[in-house]
């Protein structure tokens, strides 16, 4: 919001709506999320018999806003930014969603919540169809996901490009996540029940999993320290040259 200016009704709805979008996804595909028991029931209430009776009629009533808001939003707010043709009066009414993009990529940050809207829907995946679906269908968004950034690479080129890598590193993270969950979860139901992997190779591949989150965490923390310890590095230099121009002047 504009220092000094009082908010208007569309900085609330931005506001409301980028910060209550997960939350409204999540509550509702939980209507889709069913397990198999005897019969299909919900994850959450066993008594209620799935994809039938009232939970029929819900979980339509849930598609219908799953498509409505869950698509709906991210192309409004698509709208309000292109509605604002100078990148300038853009950032300037809607700082945070466009804070951190090229001029050019400043609606990017809906697309970011179109994914965060895709991956919530991977957990009623993995309730209907199992642990290995649920996998592949994270590793399927991940790539498509990681495809486009690779594509476009929307983030500016402060820190040598510092935001762009950051953000493909916490991608393949997320891709290794997936890719070392499918095999492990399909490790179980190939060979009727006998696993095939080695008790090694899970080490391997949960090292694996391990050592991707910790090199994104590693690189944030780089990026928040590095102009701090450049700073400092600075420093030292400028009070090193001063110090030899004070040594030389006193010899000459």
């Amino acid at each position: 919001i504009p220092r000094g200016k009082p908010a208007s009704h569309i900085h609330y709805f931005v506001v409301c709506t980028y910060y209550g979008y997960t939350m409204v996804i999540r509550l509702l595909a939980k209507a889709w999320e069913c397990e198999k028991h005897d019969i299909s029931r919900h994850h959450l209430r066993s008594e209620i018999a799935c994809w039938q009776g009232d939970h029929l009629w819900w979980t339509v009533v849930s598609g219908l806003g799953l498509a409505l808001f869950g698509l709906g939003m991210p192309l409004v707010l698509y709208g309000l930014l292109c509605a604002q043709k100078d990148p300038e009066q853009r950032w300037r009414k809607f700082g945070f969603l466009v804070d951190g993009y090229e001029p050019e990529m400043q609606y990017w940050e809906c697309v970011m919540m179109l994914r965060k809207g895709v991956i919530l829907l991977g957990f009623a995946v993995r309730l209907n169809f199992g642990p290995v679906a649920g996998s592949m269908y994270l590793m399927i968004v991940s790539v498509v996901f990681l495809c486009a950034h690779c594509a476009y690479s929307p983030f500016d080129n402060r820190g040598y490009f510092m935001l762009d890598k950051l953000e493909m590193s916490a991608q393949v993270a997320v891709l290794v996540s997936a890719c070392v969950g499918a095999a492990l979860e399909l490790d179980q139901y190939v060979g009727a029940g006998e696993p095939i992997l080695s008790r090694w190779a899970e080490v391997m591949l949960l090292l694996l999993l391990g050592a991707s989150n910790v090199m994104v965490l590693l690189q944030f923390c780089w990026t928040q320290m590095r102009p701090w310890g450049r700073r400092r590095w600075l420093n030292s230099r400028r009070n090193s040259a001063d110090r030899v121009g004070i040594i030389l002047s006193q010899i000459f």
